[in-house]
């Protein structure tokens, strides 16, 4: 039985593979640190890429009203659990705080080519479902990206970004369904300087 953080887990490889999918040396000068997003920017950001209508409706509320409910929230993940189960994968979720986890049992003699195709089938599920919701619930619950490691996945991911070890135009939420996080399983490879890099982003902010 393994519990997950958010999202099933990937291999370390697999994930340097991924994040470094598409990246180009990069710029010799410093990039300028980001400014966090905001509930305003979340918002929009979701509402341009929503994908199913229920997230539409759910981001229009929190645009309105400027919260998302624990109903909708659960619901977003409940479908998410349906979405998977329709593809074969039995999970279960569970709440803890603002947090979501999941539980599956996972077969190992799994091969590379299956764990990626699970990888594939998470992210479209995570999509249509509860990409957005998740991550603005849990901003408005005060588990905001910051220094203060309330959210370490969060800023593992703004580490990676300012030093350009994934693509600029990832998402997120894109980051967050591959990343496979685990508080208890960090990756430690450091096969290269790009390898060296992303673990000391993983090992500096978790």
């Amino acid at each position: 039985m393994k519990l997950t953080s958010s999202r099933l887990p990937v291999s370390f490889a697999v994930l340097t593979a991924l994040l470094l999918a598409g990246c180009t040396s990069g710029s010799p000068e410093e990039p300028a640190p980001e400014e966090p997003e905001t509930l305003a920017q979340m918002i929009e950001e979701g509402l341009a890429n929503a994908q199913s209508d229920f997230q539409r409706e759910v981001l229009e509320k929190a645009k309105e009203t400027g919260e998302i409910s624990e109903a909708d929230w659960k619901e977003a993940n409940n479908q998410k659990k349906e979405c998977m189960a329709a593809m074969g994968y039995e999970m279960d979720v569970v709440y803890e705080g603002s947090k979501v986890l999941w539980i599956m049992d996972l077969d190992e003699a799994e091969d590379e080519e299956a764990q990626k195709k699970r990888d594939r089938d998470t992210i479209d599920c995570s999509e249509k479902t509860s990409a957005y919701i998740d991550e603005i619930y849990s901003f408005l619950a005060g588990d905001q990206p910051g220094a203060d490691g309330s959210d370490p996945l969060r800023a593992v991911f703004d580490c990676l970004v300012k030093n350009d070890l994934i693509p600029k135009d990832t998402t997120f939420d894109e980051f967050q369904a591959s990343s496979g996080y685990d508080e208890d399983e960090q990756p430690s490879d450091e096969e290269s300087p790009e390898d060296e890099a992303i673990a000391k982003c993983w090992a500096d902010n978790t």
